[in-house]
């Protein structure tokens, strides 16, 4: 034995950087992954109770009473006390677990309350904390920090079980100050993103949905390829085109096997794309173009990402005039009844469109049966043949300016849009224009979210706006309300479709063009600092805020219709809006995580939030959210290059908190959630370096030491050696306050020199 003194310079202090993984998943059945008070809990650590009363000797009624008893009969010279021990431990198996273990901590999802009652309130809180504190603090560092979010959008179709199908934009080709502006008299193209998001059913078939119809002109569509995944479903696309005559046969009822090869009148305009030339949940650039008679004797083409098939159409026109008084996006018209019926004057007075040729009912006998299920946007119709450096450019960069454009659908947020009738409350509607992306009035007076998605959709080529054919509420008849805005909203499947129509877009490839919008000056496009910015729409000053003084004695009277009673008149003010003395955006989610789960901070670009069933979409709709390094977030499902630089939140990575600011995702993870993030637990280690020198540490106490050589080699020269064991950590006192003990004895000569390194975290 010796004692070696640790001086300062055999110490090291080191801090260790941990990043573990966590996985959370939350649903209406509990959560999955949350995180434990007690970092390993255990079964075996027991709650024991503390005795409450004095024991008789010899008493053995309870689990002390067996340890006291046995203590006594040890004391009293009784050798065999296994009996009172096995009947302690015994009952301490039956004891119940620790409380700690059963301490946990799972993310937590706050929407924006109604009021402040019971509590309700603190999530109000937590918003204007981030808007008027996080944000302020970390803007220099992140790049996007606004109470606001990207002006980047698709427009998503899709269908399900709760989900009706029989849904379009519509929007009017003929006008008696415009012509049909849509109809293109001779060379034409078609320019357009797509992603085909929503796989069939397995074991059922892939419907063509259209894109875009004229009919008597030309259908796009969309349909399956050949190629399948592992579940059997079709994974990849073609571009179905019907022109002029041919695109009067509903998509359904021609025979794609046998379109390479050439179909007969009236079908013999129908071409294909290359198979598989679209990929599932990818972003693809499509152009269809025609060049009349003059080009190539009629050669057209379908362009996919640059990738062209040909197809010849020798005619100086492809349009025959007849039935094309609509162009419908997103589905197809089938039927025999005049399509500028939609644009009747019952219509035009509630949606605010043009109204045709005195037409006073919507056409008869028709039908939409095939939906288009995918993401589209930057719709452009041009009346000319674009060349490949037009494609090329128009594939990367969206513009405009071109003079040649008869329909430019971005689609983008404008606070222009036409006179109509508005729902204020599920039970109440309005004539007049919205300025805001979500309905206001409904959003602040009862709670109730509606997507004003004619503030989207508008056509800057035209200056149309198109008729959303089952894609509007309409004010409820119920006489007995025990539901909330949003129960009775969502019961109608027509505006649970409209309130996903609009979705952020997660497409990286295209860079957008803001200048349709570029002269509007609202403060909807004026961020945080009060600049003005087309990218963004700011989310701060939704609604008028001029507010009565003080608080009120009774907060359901004031603003007329309230959450609590949605039928009551309009009143001068939003009682929601009223409540909280705030118009920023209230359809916002804001997502809490204990720092136990993530330690110091959150790791960048290692956050992510799913909800694969986002409420409203009958399970269809996925949306995936990451964070990009720098404190925004931004949606992330394409498999093609994403766009980052389009914030719909924020994240900050040491408070553990993260804001959904995209109206479109307020109701994101109020059913089911998955969270994955990479926290930084950071671990103190001290390293002691104990030398073991030659010449000491060759002496045992053991009693029973010999001193014989350590082997029986003849160029061994010691003959004799100790082993080390263990290592005692002794203070100035010379008390052992730390013992290292060696899994394997060492073998050391005296001439033999160690450096044992002993490390330990706390």
């Amino acid at each position: 034995m010796s004692f070696i003194p640790i001086t300062p310079d055999l110490v090291e202090n080191v801090t260790l950087a941990l990043h573990p993984v966590r996985s959370i998943v939350s649903s209406s059945d509990g959560v999955t992954g949350s995180i434990s008070l007690i970092n390993r809990p255990s079964s075996f650590v027991k709650k024991i109770p503390y005795a409450t009363s004095v024991y008789a000797e010899g008493t053995q009624d309870s689990l002390n009473g067996y340890l006291i008893a046995a203590s006594r009969n040890t004391n009293a010279g009784v050798a065999d006390v296994s009996g009172d021990l096995n009947q302690y431990f015994n009952l301490i198996t039956q004891q119940p677990e620790s409380p700690l273990n059963n301490i946990k901590f799972s993310p937590l999802r706050y929407a924006q309350p109604v009021n402040f009652s019971n509590n309700n309130g603190s999530p109000f809180f937590m918003k204007k904390t981030i808007q008027e504190s996080l944000m302020p603090f970390y803007r220099h560092g992140y790049s996007i920090c606004d109470f606001s979010c990207g002006n980047f959008h698709t427009l998503n179709f899709f269908t399900g079980s709760n989900t009706p199908g029989n849904t379009a934009i519509i929007y009017a080709n003929t006008a008696s100050d415009i012509g049909r502006q849509y109809t293109p008299p001779g060379p034409f193209s078609v320019d357009f993103y797509i992603n085909p998001r929503y796989l069939s059913a397995s074991g059922s078939e892939f419907t063509a949905g259209t894109i875009m119809h004229l009919s008597s002109t030309f259908a796009i569509s969309l349909v399956t390829g050949s190629q399948r995944d592992n579940n059997q479903n079709k994974d990849a696309y073609r571009i179905l085109l019907q022109l002029s005559h041919s695109a009067d046969t509903p998509p359904v009822n021609l025979n794609l096997a046998s379109v390479d090869a050439g179909l007969s009148y009236p079908n013999n305009l129908v071409f294909l794309s290359a198979d598989n030339s679209l990929q599932y949940n990818n972003w693809h650039h499509v152009t269809v173009r025609w060049g009349g008679r003059s080009r190539s004797y009629g050669t057209g083409s379908i362009v996919i990402d640059g990738n062209a098939t040909y197809f010849n159409v020798p005619s100086s026109s492809i349009s025959t005039y007849l039935n094309s008084e609509a162009l419908v996006i997103g589905n197809y018209f089938e039927g025999s009844d005049l399509n500028g019926k939609f644009f009747n004057t019952i219509a035009s007075q509630n949606e605010g469109i043009p109204s045709l040729n005195g037409y006073t009912e919507d056409p008869t006998g028709f039908a939409f049966r095939h939906p288009l299920q995918a993401e589209i946007h930057d719709l452009k119709i041009f009346n000319r043949f674009l060349g490949d450096r037009d494609i090329a450019t128009y594939r990367t960069q969206s513009d405009s300016t071109d003079p040649d454009l008869l329909l430019y659908v971005p689609p983008v947020f404008s606070t222009e849009t036409n006179r109509r009738e508005i729902l204020i409350t599920p039970f109440q509607s309005k004539q007049g224009t919205t300025e805001a992306p979500f309905n206001v009035d409904m959003s602040y007076g009862v709670n109730g979210f509606y997507m004003n998605l004619e503030n989207f959709v508008k056509d800057y080529a035209s200056g149309l706006f198109p008729r959303l054919y089952n894609l509007s509420g309409s004010v409820s008849s119920a006489t007995v309300v025990n539901e909330t805005a949003n129960q009775i909203l969502y019961s109608d499947s027509k505006v649970a479709k409209r309130n996903l129509t609009i979705l952020p877009n997660d497409n990286g490839i295209l860079k957008p063009d803001f200048s349709v919008i570029s002269a509007q000056t609202s403060s909807f496009f004026l961020n945080d600092l009060g600049i003005l910015d087309h990218s963004k729409i700011s989310m701060k000053d939704m609604a008028p805020g001029t507010f009565f003084p003080g608080l009120p004695d009774n907060f359901n009277a004031i603003g007329g219709a309230s959450p609590e009673d949605m039928k009551q008149p309009s009143g001068p003010g939003l009682t929601i809006a009223q409540r909280f003395k705030d118009t920023s955006s209230n359809q916002v989610v804001i997502f809490d995580l204990s720092n136990i789960a993530y330690g110091r901070n959150i790791q960048p670009e290692t956050f992510e939030i799913i909800d694969s069933q986002l409420s409203g979409s009958s399970d269809r709709v996925k949306i995936t959210v990451t964070d990009d390094g720098f404190g925004s977030l931004y949606r992330s499902d394409c498999l093609t290059t994403q766009a980052k630089w389009s914030s719909i939140g924020n994240v900050f990575y040491r408070e553990g908190v993260g804001i959904l600011t995209h109206p479109a995702l307020s109701q994101f993870g109020k059913d089911h959630f998955e969270m994955t993030l990479k926290g930084e637990h950071r671990m103190p280690v001290s390293i002691i370096n104990v030398p073991c020198p030659a010449g000491l540490i060759n002496s045992s106490s053991n009693p029973t030491y010999e001193a014989f050589p350590v082997t029986q080699y003849v160029n061994e020269r010691e003959d004799r050696f100790v082993y080390i064991t263990g290592i005692n950590l002794h203070d100035e006192n010379l008390n052992v306050i730390m013992r290292a003990n060696l899994a394997q004895p060492i073998a050391k000569r005296d001439s033999d020199e160690f450096m044992f390194r002993i490390k330990y975290d706390f």
